[in-house]
Order: structure tokens, then sequence, then C-alpha cells
């Protein structure tokens, strides 16, 4: 994600990384990016480590139980409608990210329909975003 490290030079509420990744290639992908400082170690979430189990939904009441933050205060910034859903299934406020090299030209709108409350392209937009929504923030970025 270009501009995650601006994105969160800013914010000082609880941040975490989730995945579906096994907790060391998290650990290792954001060593490689340069954007392990970001993150405490309570804040990498893998679903390798879920007592909830392994669907999004899960894993996502799993990160929020993690950092100790109601799902009603978590903030997920999401690049799949998958995820938008399940987010705002478990009461959680879903940010797009449409900035990627998965984006298609479909994807802002996808993602909206999917229940998000917004979407970003840059994360350096996440900050005027995130100023419109109240609440700690849950970040995935892999």
């Amino acid at each position: 994600m270009p501009h995650i490290a601006h994105a969160f030079r800013w914010l000082r509420r609880r941040r975490c990384i989730y995945s579906f990744w096994p907790a060391e290639l998290i650990r290792l992908s954001l060593d490689a990016s340069g954007l392990r400082h970001l993150f405490d170690e309570a804040g990498l979430i893998s679903a390798e480590n879920s007592r909830y189990g392994k669907s999004f939904h899960d894993l996502l009441l799993h990160t929020a139980v993690q950092i100790g933050v109601a799902p009603s205060k978590c903030v997920v910034v999401e690049h799949s409608a998958a995820g938008v859903a399940a987010a705002v299934a478990v009461g959680m406020t879903a940010v797009g990210f449409v900035g990627g090299t998965h984006a298609n030209m479909n994807l802002s709108e996808q993602l909206m329909k999917a229940g998000a409350a917004a979407t970003v392209a840059d994360m350096r937009l996440l900050r005027r975003t995130l100023d419109r929504i109240q609440g700690d923030y849950v970040a995935n970025g892999i």
C-alpha cells in the first residue's frame, strides 16, 4: 500500500494488522516493507492464532478482542468486498482501499455496495476520511 507509513504517522490510536497469513509471514512482510515499527507485537493478528476460526468474521472479532476494543469502535481499512461486508456484519466501520494494484475500475462501487462508509485511493487521504469517522482503528495492509 503506497503511503501507508504517511497515513499512520499521525494516528495515535490503537492500530493493528490482521491477515490470514501465518504470523511469521506478516512479520517478514512488514520487515521487508519497512513498516514493522508501525505495529506493536500485540497488533500483529494472524488467523493461525485465532480461537474463533478462520473466516473473515471470526478474524475480525479475534482482532478486536486482541487489541481490547469493542467492534463498534473499530474502523477497518479493507481492499476487498468480502472484507468490507464482514467488517460491517460484525459491527465495525469499513473504509475501502482502492489505490492498489488489485483495484479495477468498479472496485470503489463494489466496496460501497458491500457497506464501506467511504473509499480512499491514496492513503495520504486516510486522515481526512477518518476525521469524519469516530472510533479506534483496525488497519489491514496485507
